[in-house]
């Protein structure tokens, strides 16, 4: 089983079927992500601060550290089964988002900044030299930082469409697809224009199927058409002639 069937398999569970379509638990669930993100970013900021001896300056760092872990683990084990939750509710959309990889990434780099530097700049007896207090608070907030801008880009993210277009029967198959479809446009657009020069239909006439002088109930003016067109086809052509002007 892939990674991607794996979140498939998570999303259409029933309870993260059931968070999903609730309108009040995932807000809630939400609501509670972020206050814990919040209380815990507020707690690695003002330690992070201490190392770099940018804020409180008249306490230890060991003493700020003390003080400040158990407001940290509070908001630790919320953020992490909320966003458990909140992951396992939308995984078929979180999992192409690259900003969600990224944060995933992110985050295990904390893991690993956390037991690198856990006993010689976070612990009850730390005593690490100056240097190395501020490298690790720098590479916290860095890693903090990446976190949160990443959590919030993933709702930015927009899986790209593929659109697939087809060469024409007339066309070579070497073409580019790309320049087939602006033939058939084109081609299409002269059919417009040609059907536009033709008489007016007689309005009392009884509508004919498939001819193009008559126009079915309810669809634009073959005139409002032809000028529509117009508009991206011109666009075209100036990507294609590319920096030299159009005389008209």
């Amino acid at each position: 089983m892939s990674i991607a069937e794996v979140f498939h398999w998570t999303q259409n569970t029933g309870w993260a079927t059931a968070l999903r379509e609730s309108d009040v638990v995932y807000p809630v669930v939400l609501s509670l992500h972020l206050s814990a993100i919040a209380l815990f970013g507020g707690t690695i900021l003002l330690t992070n601060l201490r190392l770099l001896g940018l804020a409180l300056k008249a306490s230890p760092v060991a003493e700020v550290v003390r003080q400040l872990r158990p407001w940290k683990w509070a908001g630790f084990f919320l953020i992490v089964p909320c966003g458990v939750l909140l992951a396992s509710a939308k995984a078929d959309t979180y999992y192409p988002n690259p900003y969600f990889r990224i944060k995933l990434f992110l985050l295990a780099g904390v893991g690993i900044h956390a037991l690198f530097f856990r006993r010689s700049v976070y612990g009850p007896t730390a005593a690490a030299a100056p240097a190395r207090a501020k490298l690790a608070a720098c590479l916290s907030l860095a890693l903090w930082l990446g976190i949160l801008s990443m959590g919030r880009w993933i709702a930015y993210y927009e899986k790209p469409k593929t659109v697939t277009t087809t060469p024409s029967a007339g066309s070579s198959p070497t073409a580019p697809l790309r320049l087939v479809a602006v033939k058939d446009r084109s081609r299409g657009f002269a059919r417009q224009r040609r059907a536009n020069t033709r008489a007016p239909h007689d309005v009392g006439a009884p509508h004919q199927v498939g001819t193009p002088d008559h126009i079915r109930p309810g669809a634009a003016a073959p005139e409002t058409i032809g000028v529509a067109m117009l508009v991206p086809l011109s666009l075209k052509y100036h990507m294609f002639v590319g920096v030299f002007p159009v005389v008209a």
